[in-house]
C-alpha cells in the first residue's frame, strides 16, 4: 500500500499588498477560489511518480483539482473533509502586513490557542485523523493512492502517518508541487 501526498500547484493571487487583519479573512476566501498558475507546472519527475496512483482524492478546492489535472490525473474523490486547515483572522485594521506574513501570524497565534473565524488546532488533529485514516482505507482498496492536499492540512496527515507506523519522508514537503511517498510497514 501506497500514499502519495502532494500540495497543490502555486494559485493565482495577489500576495504583494499589505492588508489588515480584517480583511485577511476575504484574502483566504479569495485564495480558496483561486485557480493555479498554469506558468507553474509540476516537473516530469512529479507527474512520473503520481503516474501509478490508481486513485486520485482532492479536497473541494479549485486548486486541488486544477493541481490533479495538471498532474494528468483525474480525481475519483473531492471532498470538503479534506480542505486545507482553516486560518484564523483578525477584525481589526492596523497593523498591515502582505498576506503570507498575516498567515504566519495566524497560524502561530492559532498553535497558542486562538481561533477566531477558524477551527481550532485539536480540531484540525482531529480532521487530519479522519483524514489520514480515509486515505488508510483507499489505500487498501486501491494499492496506490494519490492525495492532492494543502500545506498545513498535508503536514498534520504526514504526523498521523508517521505516528500509525507508516515509512515516509522525515518532514512534509510544504512547497508548491512538494510531495512526499507514505509506505505501510
Amino acid at each position: 500500500m501506497e500514499i502519495i501526498i502532494i500540495r497543490h500547484g502555486r494559485p493565482v493571487i495577489e500576495t504583494s499588498q499589505a492588508i489588515s487583519a480584517s480583511d485577511f479573512g476575504a484574502w483566504v476566501q479569495a485564495y480558496d477560489q483561486a485557480s493555479i498558475d498554469r506558468e507553474y507546472q509540476p516537473s516530469n519527475e512529479v507527474v512520473n511518480t503520481v503516474s501509478r496512483c490508481t486513485k486520485v482524492v482532492c479536497s473541494h478546492l479549485p486548486r486541488s483539482i486544477e493541481s490533479a489535472k495538471a498532474l494528468k490525473k483525474t480525481p475519483d474523490t473531492t471532498e470538503l473533509l479534506f480542505r486545507e486547515a482553516e486560518i484564523p483572522n483578525g477584525m481589526w485594521a492596523y497593523p498591515k502586513f502582505k498576506p503570507k506574513t498575516w498567515s504566519v501570524i495566524f497560524r502561530v497565534l492559532q498553535l497558542f490557542g486562538y481561533s477566531a473565524n477558524a477551527e481550532s488546532l485539536s480540531e484540525i488533529k482531529k480532521r487530519a485523523l479522519t483524514c489520514a485514516n480515509q486515505l488508510i482505507i483507499y489505500a487498501e482498496q486501491h494499492g496506490s493512492i494519490l492525495f492532492v492536499g494543502h500545506g498545513t492540512l498535508n503536514w498534520f496527515i504526514h504526523k498521523q502517518l508517521i505516528s500509525m507506523g507508516w515509512n515516509g519522508p522525515a518532514k512534509a514537503n510544504r512547497e508548491h508541487w512538494g510531495y512526499g511517498v507514505y509506505q505501510c510497514k
